[in-house]
């Protein structure tokens, strides 16, 4: 990780895909409690103008596509959602893999201001995590790496930064240990269903770590970086020596294989494309984690290679005026010395 950079599941891109596209979403937070949603996407045009894109979105969308120039176009979209809640089931009704989150908007009344809290909660997309960071990384060192790395504020010390160094070496040990685990997992799949008796769970819970030995060789590459696993690189782990007593349980377990490299290239298309969000709050802006500001509009960036890791949560929290009630009071202030003064001269003139 230099500074837990995401070293082993993002390849050299250039070589495996085309260019890549910038995402920037922005949410509208309306007093009314509905969002508008815009999702503006820019790239080289074959890849704009696809009809699948990692951030939820579909047909129901106005969208208008547009060239900036000779290379490179835009897909403008937007929808409004009435609430928190009619967004968040959208984002679950979607059949196709996306980048889902979870928002929530919160409004509360005081009669002069109206304060209102929206989150929105990005989940993560890296489905190999079957064995926790923590065991590798500890919450501080987590939690360092999302203020320094992530929020931008910057290394009190030179301790701080070497610390996150020092991380580096533990952190690119969990992606491989959590790799291996999701295919040793299958393996123990195909091993129940394979009636084999060489390719019994037991047996392949003594090779294991003969097994790891072998996955370490099929994933590194010449350069000395380790690349995750691919079918031409499976196939050369699967035909090693340690595994070749196993090849009833890695036969039955294809499928389920074959599903953890397609989560695999899901991981790298992700992590090769540029992202950006943005949340326009009613009022003033009191509150935010998010790294830039201009007026009520604030701006998050560089989050992606934390959400392989974990969640990320965007917060920000604005103030209303609500001039009417200002109004209000000001009227009902006001009137009671007039109607003390209208009593008195009244008053008067009946000869009281």
């Amino acid at each position: 990780m230099t500074k837990l950079t995401i070293s082993f599941t993002l390849l050299a891109s250039s070589l495996l895909w085309s260019g890549c596209l910038e995402y920037h979403t922005t949410t509208r937070v309306n007093k009314d409690g509905s969002l508008v949603r815009t999702l503006d996407i820019r790239g080289d045009s074959d890849r704009v103008q696809g009809s699948t894109y990692l951030l939820p979105m579909d047909t129901t969308w106005s969208a208008e596509r547009s060239r900036i120039d000779d290379r490179k176009w835009q897909l403008k979209a937007s929808r409004t959602f009435s609430s928190d809640r009619e967004l968040n089931e959208f984002q679950q009704s979607l059949s196709h893999r996306v980048l889902r989150s979870t928002v929530t908007l919160e409004s509360s009344f005081s009669w002069f201001t109206t304060r209102y809290a929206f989150t929105e909660v990005m989940h993560t997309f890296n489905t190999f995590q079957l064995v926790p960071i923590s065991d590798f990384i500890s919450p501080s060192e987590l939690d360092a790496y999302l203020k320094f790395e992530i929020s931008k504020e910057g290394y009190p010390t030179k301790g701080d930064s070497l610390a996150l160094e020092d991380a580096s070496d533990r952190y690119e040990e969990w992606q491989r240990r959590s790799e291996f685990a999701s295919y040793f997992q299958a393996f123990l799949h195909g091993a129940e269903r394979a009636s084999d008796p060489r390719s019994t769970p037991a047996e392949l819970g003594k090779a294991k770590e003969r097994l790891y030995a072998d996955y370490l060789k099929a994933v590194a590459a010449k350069d000395g970086n380790v690349q995750p696993l691919d079918r031409k690189r499976l196939d050369a782990w699967t035909a090693s020596a340690s595994m070749r007593p196993f090849a009833g349980a890695v036969a039955v377990s294809k499928s389920e294989c074959d599903s953890l490299i397609r989560e695999s290239e899901y991981t790298q298309i992700v992590l090769q494309n540029s992202y950006k969000a943005g949340i326009e709050m009613p009022g003033t802006v009191i509150s935010s984690n998010a790294r830039s500001a201009e007026g009520n509009l604030l701006t998050w960036e560089d989050y992606i290679s934390y959400l392989y890791i974990s969640d990320f949560t965007l917060k920000a929290e604005s103030q209303v005026w609500n001039w009417w009630a200002v109004v209000v009071t000001g009227v009902v202030v006001l009137a009671g010395p007039v109607a003390v003064m209208l009593r008195r001269r009244l008053r008067l003139q009946r000869g009281f």
